[in-house]
């Protein structure tokens, strides 16, 4: 009776097994064209952000010289990320999409700040009676606001499909469960059957 309750468990077990390796086939994650999308829209983005950056390290000099280094940072890893999903764009369904939307906030944010900083520089340039200095700053400020707005418009898209991986993730998980219930009950029927 043992031997025929192994053999049972066996094949219940592989029916779970290929059930759930089944599941992920049909679940709707990110496909490879929707990924490219929103990679191909972040490199727009980053040409916009870089653009930003190279203006804000040639204006803002020593003033902005850590949040320029922590933008710069951004960008490398950008271009680390952007290479990676291009050959693999499956690899942004998990960590890598999670960091690509921070990554995309973070930047966003930085933008802002910039934006800010080089406003509030223009104004102290022009109260010292300097305007023609401060027109450049102005100019950044224009120029890092737009790269904070792409970038968060960007954003909205890559945090909608991360936001799709993780309810296909959620889906499978919960019909991975059901499928294994099923399989504990029948073995717990098979076993009461055997024990009469």
């Amino acid at each position: 009776m043992r031997k025929a309750a192994s053999i049972i468990f066996t094949v219940l077990l592989f029916t779970v097994l290929t059930g759930v390796a089944g599941y992920g086939q049909d679940a709707p994650f990110p496909s490879d064209d929707e990924i490219n999308v929103v990679v191909s829209q972040t490199n727009t983005a980053m040409m916009q952000y870089r653009m930003a950056v190279d203006e804000e390290g040639r204006l803002m000099g020593k003033a902005a010289a850590d949040a320029n280094a922590r933008d710069r940072k951004t960008l490398e890893n950008w271009d680390f990320i952007s290479k990676g999903l291009s050959s693999k764009p499956q690899m942004f369904n998990g960590i890598v999409g999670f960091d690509f939307v921070l990554m995309l906030d973070e930047a966003s944010r930085d933008e802002i700040l910039c934006s800010v900083s080089s406003l509030s520089a223009a104004s102290i340039i022009a109260i010292a009676q300097d305007v023609s200095k401060a027109t450049p700053l102005i100019n950044l400020s224009n120029t890092c606001m737009d790269a904070s707005t792409i970038l968060f418009t960007v954003r909205q898209g890559v945090t909608a499909l991360y936001q799709k991986y993780v309810a296909a993730e959620e889906g499978l998980a919960n019909k991975g469960l059901k499928v294994a219930g099923n399989c504990i009950e029948a073995l717990k029927k098979k076993d009461a059957a055997l024990k009469k």
